[in-house]
């Protein structure tokens, strides 16, 4: 478990602001949450490598489905994910693959109404308020989707806070808030701070990186008989 106020103190020990047998005052860590949430907010918002923290969804198709919000008001109510990862379709006891596509290649679908077989592959939106998955073919009656949403950093209400983070965590927002908060204290951020910083943030890029898998078309090829090109509808 990890407190707000031992990231700030680490932060502001880096850049010489206090020492190690001073505490920040009020008025120090005050600023320094609001940076270091912040910097939280930035790291989820627009560079979702960063988060660690994921958990199985799923939703149950009731009717003949193209896409579904996914979000606090969404058709699935939960968490708006950052991306998803690993999805599936389920129907009864045997699973399905689906194939996360791109966008480009979801609006070079000719017939996105297309319903009927398996829902073969899918494109996430990660819009705000509410997600959308966009889904080919479409989602139909006793199919299940299921998928690993990649959720937000957790931020800090107060400097005594605490969350869980894994230990590579805890270093480098504590170096990369030193840097962020040295110009507020008129500091120039040695270079041995800078790059320390910049190769911790890149560790977690690293560590979370999916690694890209073959899917089988099998099961759409099967729905369809006969190879296809899912894009462009035309003959492979």
């Amino acid at each position: 478990m990890t407190q707000a106020i031992t990231i700030i103190r680490g932060a502001l020990l880096s850049i010489g602001v206090i020492d190690a047998n001073t505490a920040p005052d009020a008025a120090q860590t005050e600023d320094a949450l609001t940076s270091l949430n912040d910097l939280i907010a930035d790291w989820s918002a627009s560079q979702a490598l960063l988060s660690y923290s994921s958990n199985q969804e799923n939703y149950a198709f009731s009717s003949s489905v193209a896409s579904l919000t996914v979000g606090p008001t969404g058709d699935k109510v939960t968490v708006r994910p950052l991306k998803i990862l690993n999805p599936f379709l389920r129907v009864g006891s045997i699973d399905y693959p689906n194939q996360q596509i791109a966008e480009a290649e979801y609006y070079a679908i000719p017939d996105k109404s297309l319903s009927g077989g398996y829902c073969a592959y899918l494109w996430y939106d990660a819009t705000d308020i509410n997600g959308t998955i966009y889904l080919y073919p479409c989602g139909v009656s006793g199919q299940t989707l299921y998928w690993d949403s990649v959720t937000p950093l957790q931020t800090f209400a107060t400097i005594n806070d605490t969350v869980t983070l894994p230990p590579n965590y805890l270093r480098a927002l504590r170096l990369n808030l030193a840097v962020e908060l040295a110009p507020e204290y008129g500091v120039e951020p040695s270079q041995t701070l800078v790059r320390l910083a910049a190769a911790a943030k890149r560790g977690i890029k690293i560590i979370n990186l999916a690694v890209p898998h073959m899917t089988s078309e099998a099961a759409y090829l099967s729905s369809y008989g006969g190879r296809s090109n899912i894009i462009t509808d035309s003959p492979a």
